[in-house]
């Protein structure tokens, strides 16, 4: 006959072997849902992978296509290396034949003296457009038949190899010596040109682009360039103070 006790201790392990049996289901439901959260990251790193797969195989497709667009390419870029060998061989040719037309030309033009010029041209730039790249004497005719009679000019054509310099020479020495003196405007030089009026010079200034008349001054302590010391009178008479290529 059992006791009391006897059933309260039976009742005892029967709850412990439900609690026991309670941590049990809840552990495996904790690993069931942690075994469906795996298996959906799983499904998720599958799909990804897929698409990675997907995205790979495209790209190798692509690679593919660029490889058999590539090898005609590379047989057309031989050909163009060919082709390009053969235009350099040929522009060798081209310019050892131009070396020869240049030199022969220049031998040409160096016997064509401006001296020899049959007519009478308006200017030594005009006279080297014809071709004379020598320097000499020249007739040369500014406005034409029916204007001031030709006069004769030295051409200059190698100070400024683009073109011919009209140079009309004066008859002063190339040396001068004065005597100094004191005084504003005490001493004075005439310059007068060889050969041409100065209707002639008129008509040759009418035509060019520029005009210079250089003076050279060679002395030590001169008060030439002092204010008001020394001037120089322009072809009309009129007093100009400016030196040494100075704006008017």
């Amino acid at each position: 006959m059992r006791t009391r006790q006897d059933n309260t201790e039976e009742q005892i392990r029967s709850l412990r072997q439900e609690n026991e049996r309670n941590r049990n289901l809840q552990t495996i439901q904790n690993q069931l849902a942690l075994a469906r959260q795996q298996k959906a990251t799983l499904e998720q790193q599958k799909t990804e992978l897929q698409n990675r797969n997907n995205i790979l195989e495209t790209e190798r497709i692509g690679l593919v296509r660029i490889q058999d667009q590539f090898h005609p390419l590379q047989s057309n870029h031989t050909q163009l290396r060919r082709d390009f060998a053969a235009i350099q061989q040929q522009l060798r040719h081209l310019q050892g034949q131009h070396e020869i037309l240049t030199a022969n030309y220049t031998k040409l033009e160096r016997t064509k003296n401006c001296s020899d010029v049959n007519k009478h041209l308006p200017s030594c730039a005009v006279i080297r457009q014809w071709g004379y790249t020598e320097s000499g004497h020249a007739m040369i005719d500014p406005d034409g038949q029916g204007g001031v009679k030709p006069f004769m000019v030295y051409c200059d054509m190698h100070s400024d190899p683009s073109t011919g310099i009209t140079v009309v020479e004066n008859e002063l020495q190339p040396n001068m010596t004065i005597q100094g003196c004191n005084g504003q405007g005490c001493l004075s030089v005439d310059v007068t040109y060889k050969g041409a009026t100065m209707e002639q010079i008129e008509a040759l200034m009418s035509i060019s682009i520029a005009c210079e008349q250089k003076i050279r001054y060679d002395c030590q302590d001169s008060k030439l360039l002092k204010e008001g010391t020394a001037w120089w009178e322009s072809r009309t008479g009129q007093r100009m103070n400016y030196w040494g290529g100075a704006a008017p």
